[in-house]
């Protein structure tokens, strides 16, 4: 674990993660092995004792959960010079999400997002959405996907 992101991550597991598997079996059986529909009423929810979406959680623990979430995120750019394509890139989060961002590419435009809401870019070539739709249910999937 020499690498900051590594570690970052493996703390992030651990104190996110690891607590919802522990109690996976016993929330599938009480929500009768169903795919869960709500986001604030899913295995992490149900696990760590909130209604807060994932994310939302994760900024009110402690031990500084989402910015390890953040770092280990990072790791994605460590091998790549994505600025350097040779086309306009934007950078799209949450504006508190991008505000911790220590660095970024200077030719990456930063723009506060919510992918829930309508797309505000109108026909780009690619909309790239790394490690996000594995956290939501088909169906607010398709609902960020309409956007």
């Amino acid at each position: 674990m020499t690498l900051k992101g590594i570690a970052a991550g493996h703390r992030m597991l651990f104190e996110t993660i690891m607590a919802a598997a522990i109690k996976a079996p016993r929330y599938f059986i009480e929500a009768g092995h169903k795919c869960p529909t709500n986001p604030h009423d899913g295995l992490m929810q149900y696990a760590h004792h909130t209604k807060l979406q994932s994310f939302d959680y994760f900024c009110t623990m402690p031990n500084n959960v989402i910015g390890d979430f953040n770092t280990f995120m990072e790791i994605r750019w460590e091998r790549e010079n994505i600025g350097s394509i040779g086309f306009p890139v934007t950078e799209r989060d949450q504006q508190h999400v991008l505000d911790e961002i220590e660095e970024l590419h200077p030719t990456i435009e930063r723009v506060g997002y919510n992918f829930f809401t309508l797309q505000p870019i109108k026909n780009a070539r690619v909309y790239f959405y790394h490690h996000i739709l594995h956290d939501w249910s088909d169906y607010k999937c398709l609902e960020i996907l309409q956007t």
